[in-house]
């Protein structure tokens, strides 16, 4: 007999409340480079009133809505500055340029055209980490206190077993 798996939380995907959903697909898509992976209308011929965009193993949901924005999702970046780097020249709404905060976070801002507000940042330890390959740093314990998502600890598994 099998023991019963304890149920998880595999992901949390924020869902956005938008006033133009053709409008934001476009940012979503064009200005931060995600692709549109999933689009609801309520019926043939109707217009979408839902969509889910991702970038990688991550995602938003974007709703249409009379009462949008207000909204703030914090985005965890693997290669922060190249990421920074895309945006920026896709043109997308940066509100706060790229810097280093002092809770050891490098990140910038951005807002839709509803006002909700993505926050982008990659943990310092691994900027740094990429300048001294080899070198074990402190964020490797990081997910097993729940502070990063459960896509570091997959690919920490995929590393070292390859």
């Amino acid at each position: 007999m099998s023991q019963a798996r304890s149920p998880s939380v595999s992901h949390i995907a924020p869902v956005l409340r938008v006033s133009d959903l053709g409008q934001s697909i476009a940012y979503y898509r064009d200005c931060l480079k995600f692709t549109v992976a999933f689009e609801w209308a309520d019926g043939e011929g109707e217009p979408v009133r839902y969509a889910v965009l991702e970038y990688g193993k991550s995602g938003v949901h974007l709703t249409q809505s009379d009462q949008p924005g207000g909204t703030t999702a914090y985005c965890f970046v693997d290669g922060i500055d190249a990421y920074h780097a895309l945006a920026k020249a896709a043109g997308a709404n940066i509100t706060e340029d790229i810097s280093d905060q002092p809770w050891r976070m490098r990140e910038f801002e951005t807002r839709d055209p509803d006002g909700n507000v993505l926050l982008f940042g990659e943990h310092l330890d691994r900027v740094e980490m990429r300048e001294k390959p080899g070198h074990r740093h402190l964020w490797d314990s990081f997910w097993y206190h729940g502070i990063f998502h459960p896509h570091d600890h997959e690919n920490q598994k995929d590393q070292a077993e390859n």
